[in-house]
């Protein structure tokens, strides 16, 4: 049900645009004013563009109507461009895992990037099918809406590269959620509600942030009740020790699936062992 809020949240701010829009137009034209009926659809127009302006624009509505359609090409295959851009990347990824340059390579998709960077890992998987067991390969999603497209019905190809992809036992996926976040999905596994076949090994790791312990309390008052301040945190640099550290965890020594299995009070314990294997 957050989800939804968040979901319906674009078109509920246009049916109020419009709706607002329309009770000034209606005044107007009953108006005693010349010209009353063409200044009814200027003063509809201009309400509206105001509404635009000032209001959507600052609170994400534009950017929503844009994710809009871009998941719903997405989940048809449409976006060509998002295609070889996705392509691309898996090429990059085999590459620089093949180079053996790295201790661990971590593919992060954040909100709709959640959705993006699972079709980019599954992409990698199907160029070289032994990506994961050359390295240390994880994925981790955070905050992500990842389930918005995999749970569509024309996301049949979505599932199939996931099943793909996760059929390799050294493939590990790590997904952190957050009740405070309306826009994730929180207490959801995201690979049981898309039937994906995960073996004995129950994949992917889900785990429970707070942002309020990730900042400071000054912090948290200000932003709490900012939602997409909120979502965007997942991947701000925290101002408190906490077990989730974005920053940490893409550039830090411990890796990310001792990390993810670790207790949470554990992990300070774990850092000194992490900087003594650490080649930087």
């Amino acid at each position: 049900w957050r989800f939804c809020l968040y979901f319906a949240y674009p078109p509920l701010a246009l049916l109020a645009t419009i709706l607002i829009a329309l009770a000034v137009s209606v005044w107007v034209a009953s108006a005693p004013l010349p010209f009353a009926a063409v200044l009814s659809f200027a003063a509809f127009a201009v309400v509206f563009m105001l509404a635009v302006h000032f209001f959507w624009k600052r609170r994400f509505v534009l950017h929503l109507m844009d994710l809009w359609s871009f998941s719903r090409d997405f989940v048809r295959q449409r976006r060509t461009d998002i295609q070889d851009k996705l392509d691309n990347f898996a090429k990059l990824t085999v590459s620089g895992v093949k180079s053996e340059n790295y201790d661990e390579v971590i593919l992060v998709g954040h909100s709709t990037g959640g959705a993006l960077i699972l079709d980019a890992a599954g992409r990698t998987a199907e160029i070289d099918p032994q990506l994961a067991s050359r390295s240390q390969v994880s994925v981790m999603t955070v905050g992500s809406t990842s389930l918005k497209i995999g749970l569509h019905p024309a996301a049949g190809w979505f599932r199939k590269r996931l099943q793909s992809l996760f059929a390799s036992p050294h493939m590990n996926w790590v997904e952190y959620q957050c009740r405070t976040d309306i826009i994730n999905f929180h207490k959801t596994d995201p690979a049981s509600l898309m039937k994906l076949d995960m073996g004995e090994t129950k994949r992917p790791i889900v785990r429970d942030i707070r942002i309020k312990n990730m900042v400071s309390p000054e912090t948290y008052k200000r932003i709490r009740r900012n939602f997409f301040r909120v979502h965007y945190q997942f991947v701000f640099g925290n101002t408190e020790k906490y077990h989730y550290d974005f920053l940490a965890i893409c550039l830090g020594p411990l890796p990310l699936m001792d990390r993810a299995n670790a207790p949470e009070h554990t992990i300070p314990e774990l850092l000194p062992a992490a900087n003594n294997r650490s080649k930087d």
